[in-house]
């Protein structure tokens, strides 16, 4: 990692460029992104979950080093509907009076100032997903790939299949964190999440798939 780079949470905001995600996992994740494509002096913090967001951004925004920030980005998982979400994000920023993109993986600036904030919808280019989702498709024609499907598809078997004793065996609550640490359970080393895959380079940080999402972060350049 350069020098520069600053990759922690401080007490108070001490960059010009600031991105606030979710959680740990997308903490790590993008700390390792950022230093992959050569985008350095951004702050990322993580606002403790995709709830937080109402009460951290305000947070964030009387923070006495806020004034030092010229662009800040937010990122969230689409979960079930990322027409939804970003309708959320929206509405908290024009609740806080901060500039509203019009769209989905966009920037905006208030007329006459020079701040511009964008927000991202994890994965990017679907209605519906996450960051485990975003990871997988950039390992899709791993070797180890089909062995994931394959586990998968036995669990989902004897999960459903009646003759087993009740509630022994039950689909995974989020089949694509349940197929990521699959993947990550194929690697050389103990790799316990999608963050520190990232770090570990499990993932293909180079892959087409994160194009749209390099495109957003190439915005904090310079």
């Amino acid at each position: 990692m350069e020098e520069g780079a600053s990759f922690c949470k401080p007490t108070s905001i001490a960059h010009a460029k600031l991105l606030l995600v979710e959680g740990r996992d997308e903490f790590n994740f993008f700390s390792s992104l950022l230093e992959h494509i050569g985008v350095d002096d951004i702050e990322i913090r993580e606002v403790g979950g995709k709830d937080k967001f109402p009460s951290e951004l305000p947070a964030v925004l009387k923070d006495p080093g806020f004034g030092l920030v010229r662009i800040y980005g937010i990122i969230r998982d689409a979960d079930t509907s990322a027409d939804n979400t970003f309708r959320s994000v929206q509405g908290l920023l024009r609740k806080h009076r901060e500039p509203v993109p019009g769209k989905v993986n966009d920037f905006a600036s208030h007329p006459g100032q020079s701040r511009k904030v964008g927000v991202f919808i994890l994965p990017g280019n679907s209605a519906t997903g996450m960051l485990e989702e975003l990871c997988l498709n950039t390992v899709e024609d791993h070797p180890i790939m089909p062995c994931v499907e394959g586990f998968i598809q036995c669990i989902e078997s004897k999960a459903r299949d009646a003759s087993l004793e009740p509630n022994r065996y039950k689909l995974p609550k989020c089949m694509p964190k349940a197929k990521a640490r699959a993947f990550l359970a194929g690697m050389c080393e103990d790799v316990p999440s999608v963050g520190i895959g990232a770090q570990k380079k499990c993932w293909n940080l180079d892959h087409p798939r994160l194009d749209l999402l390099r495109g957003f972060l190439e915005h904090f350049r310079g």
